[in-house]
């Protein structure tokens, strides 16, 4: 699998929570690019090897996927999205394109 891509906003709690998640996807999908996006405990989970990207919550890479224009350059690419932000009305997997299939994004 190519890119995974974990969007968590919230406080430490929820990132805390959420560490378990990114250890298990990196055991089910070995050598896949992952990246965290959420709060700034996330750093750390990158420093021990759990995810070899994160970004803040307030990235500004994030705005096209609150209405702005162009392409998320966070998630392009993606072949799986997991959002713990509630419904998007698509807009994740509108904006993940991971060839050769069509992106997961829950």
């Amino acid at each position: 699998m190519g890119k995974l891509v974990v969007l968590r906003p919230g406080a430490l709690g929820d990132a805390v929570v959420t560490l378990p998640v990114l250890a298990a996807l990196g055991a089910a999908s070995p050598g896949a690019q992952r990246m965290v996006v959420g709060h700034p405990l996330f750093g750390l989970a990158a420093e021990a090897g759990l995810v070899e990207e994160w970004a803040g919550s307030d990235d500004t890479r994030l705005v096209p996927l609150f209405g702005g224009d162009g392409a998320c350059p966070l998630v392009a690419g993606a072949e799986l999205c997991v959002s713990y932000g509630g419904s998007d009305g698509g807009v994740l997997a509108a904006q993940a394109t991971g060839p050769p299939a069509a992106p997961h994004c829950a």
